[in-house]
C-alpha cells in the first residue's frame, strides 16, 4: 500500500511518497540530518539581514528557549506512519524462524502468514497452491492434504484476493488483501486448544471427517460435467468425482476417508471403504501415493485422467 506524507516546520517543508518503510526511512534521515542543517542556515541568513539589537542575557536565553520548544513541538506534530509491529531484519530469518513468534498456528493462519513473509522478505506478492506446498517444506511443517481448501477459506474471509487478471493460467493465484495484511500485523499469539477424550462408557458412532469438509457441491461446477446417474459402476463414479475435484482445483490428494466424504457428504453417492480401496488397489498405475498427516493419500496421474476423460466422452455421445 502506498502512503504519502507532507508537513512543514517553519519555512522548511518535507514531502515523501511510497511504502511505509520508505517513508519512515526518508523521514528519519530528514529529521536527523537535513533539518538541523536547514535550521542553522535559516538562522545565519536572518542574523545577516537583521538590524543589530542589543539585548541583555536573560532576554536572549528566553528567546532561545522558546524557539527550541517551538521546534520540538513542531517535530512532535509530524504525522507518524503506521509501521508493522513486526520490525526485524528479515535478511536474517527464514520462514521456519519467522513463524515461531506467532505461536501455535492453524493451517489457515500459517498459509496467510507465510504468504505475508514471502511478500516482505522476497518481494513476491502472488502465490498459489504450489506456493503453499513450498511454505510447508520451508517451515518444516507436516504437509496439509488439501491446499486449495485452505486458499478458498482465506478467500471467503476476504483475507486474500484472487488475481483475476491471470485468468488464463490453469492454476489460480492470489494476493493478500489489505484486510489480510492487517490481520497478520495485528496477530495475537495464541495457543491452540488441546482435545481431551471423554469416556462415558457409551460407544459413539464415528463421525466422518475430511479436509474437504469446507466445500460443497456448488463449488464443483457440476453442470460442466456428465451426470453421475449415467454411470453404472462405482469405479466410474469414483473416478469422475476425483477428476472433478482435481480439475476444479479444490484438492489433489485423497485418502480413503476423503473419497468417502466427497462421495457421501458432497455428491450423495453411496460409498464404503471396501469399494474405494478396491479401485485404488486394482489401478495402482493410476495414482501417485504420498504419506501426508500420517495417512497414505492418492493423487491422480495422467492415466487416471485419460480414463475419466474417455468415459466422459462416451457419456456425452450417448446423450
Amino acid at each position: 500500500m502506498e502512503h504519502q506524507v507532507k508537513f512543514k516546520i517553519g519555512e522548511i517543508e518535507f514531502e515523501a511518497a511510497g511504502s511505509a518503510d520508505i517513508i519512515e526511512r526518508e523521514r528519519n534521515f530528514f529529521l536527523d540530518n537535513l533539518l538541523p542543517v536547514a535550521i542553522d542556515a535559516i538562522k545565519i541568513t536572518k542574523q545577516a539581514n537583521a538590524i543589530p539589537v542589543y539585548t541583555d542575557i536573560s532576554e536572549t536565553n528566553s528567546t532561545s528557549t522558546i524557539e527550541k520548544e517551538t521546534n520540538i513541538q513542531l517535530i512532535e506534530d509530524v504525522p507518524k506512519i503506521a509501521i508493522s509491529s513486526i520490525e526485524e531484519d528479515l535478511e536474517r530469518t527464514n520462514l521456519a524462524t519467522f513463524i515461531v513468534e506467532f505461536g501455535d498456528l492453524t493451517d489457515i493462519d500459517f498459509v496467510l502468514i507465510s504468504a505475508y513473509y514471502d511478500e516482505k522478505r522476497n518481494k513476491i506478492n502472488s502465490f498459489s497452491s504450489e506456493s503453499v506446498k513450498k511454505y510447508y517444506e520451508e517451515a518444516r511443517r507436516p504437509k496439509y492434504s488439501n491446499n486449495s481448501v485452505l486458499l478458498n477459506s482465506l478467500a471467503k474471509k476476504s483475507l486474500i484476493i484472487e488475481n483475476t487478471s491471470e485468468g488464463q493460467k490453469k492454476q489460480k493465484s492470489y494476493t493478500i488483501s489489505s484486510l489480510g495484511i492487517k490481520y497478520v500485523e495485528n496477530y495475537e499469539k495464541k495457543d491452540l486448544p488441546t482435545k481431551t477424550k471423554k469416556n462415558n462408557g457409551k460407544r459413539k458412532s464415528k463421525v466422518l471427517t475430511s479436509s474437504y469438509s469446507t466445500i460443497n457441491a456448488d463449488d464443483l461446477n457440476l453442470s460442466n460435467y456428465p451426470s453421475f446417474d449415467v454411470f453404472t459402476t462405482f469405479k466410474e463414479k469414483m473416478m469422475l468425482a476425483l477428476y472433478i475435484v482435481t480439475s476444479e482445483e479444490k484438492g489433489e490428494y485423497f485418502s480413503t476417508d476423503d473419497v468417502k466424504y466427497i462421495m457421501i457428504n458432497i455428491l450423495g453417492i453411496s460409498a464404503n471403504n471396501g469399494n474405494i480401496n478396491n479401485v485404488f488397489d486394482r489401478n495402482k498405475t493410476w495414482f501417485h501415493t504420498e504419506k501426508i498427516d500420517g495417512k497414505n493419500r492418492k493423487k491422480l496421474l495422467q492415466a487416471a485422467k485419460s480414463y475419466t476423460q474417455s468415459i466422459m466422452a462416451s457419456a456425452k455421445k450417448e446423450n
